[in-house]
């Protein structure tokens, strides 16, 4: 099952993500905050994302001024991809099955997975924290249907508002 909360077309449908059958626990929905400015870019290449822009913006014949990007650029369309392979990257030093899963559900900064049982939930819940903060990525706003994870998130503050001001609902296709 492939979980698309972005978009929908006529071979998708649309459902609650607390609609997910009991028999499989979903660990959890999550964040990375901040995405894009948790990556660098080297310094010979701030002249790739080099943009001009006004010195004085009610003055349309005034010089420019030379800006250059030290992050990869959120919104720009090659940053979803550079983003995916810096995590693949820093994924692939862990050799384990949690790390295959974050590689798998994982889409641009958001974090879609499931385990089988509530001590595989707290496990994934734990090793995607413990993997993901020392490299600046941390994950943020989690939610559950497992009353562990979503006690651990609380602790940690970590767990996303009861009442968002948007419902998040799931496409899933098959």
């Amino acid at each position: 099952m492939i979980l698309d909360y972005w978009t929908m077309t006529s071979h998708r449908i649309k459902c609650n993500i607390s609609s997910i059958p009991s028999t499989e626990v979903r660990v959890g929905c999550t964040h990375i905050e901040k995405a894009s400015l948790n990556i660098v870019l080297d310094e010979e290449d701030h002249d790739a994302t080099r943009f001009f822009w006004l010195s004085k913006l009610n003055n349309p014949t005034c010089a420019f001024e030379i800006y250059r990007f030290k992050h990869i650029l959120f919104g720009a369309s090659s940053s979803t991809f550079i983003l995916n392979a810096t995590l693949d990257k820093h994924l692939k030093q862990f050799s384990d099955p949690v790390e295959e899963r974050i590689s798998e559900d994982i889409y641009a900064d958001d974090l879609v997975s499931r385990a089988q049982d509530g001590d595989g939930a707290v496990s994934f819940y734990t090793k995607a924290r413990s993997w993901m903060t020392p490299a600046g990525f941390n994950l943020r706003s989690w939610t559950s249907n497992n009353l562990a994870v979503r006690t651990i998130a609380v602790k940690k503050n970590l767990l996303n508002d009861p009442k968002p001001k948007i419902p998040w609902y799931a496409v899933v296709y098959y």
